[in-house]
């Protein structure tokens, strides 16, 4: 509580897009995935087959 006796602001969320770029959907980029949308975010999944 402020000293006014009002509760004060929690920090802002914001979502934001992300590209998620893997090799594999395997299972640490599902859970990347997972936790980022869990978290609000807008999400996309391109999966990558050049090497570099």
């Amino acid at each position: 509580m402020g000293p006014s006796g009002k509760a004060l602001p929690g920090p802002e969320v914001v979502a934001v897009r992300i590209l998620l770029i893997a090799r594999a959907f395997n299972s640490l980029s599902q859970r990347v995935f997972a936790e980022l949308r869990d978290h609000g975010h807008d999400v996309a999944v391109e999966l990558s087959s050049r090497r570099c």
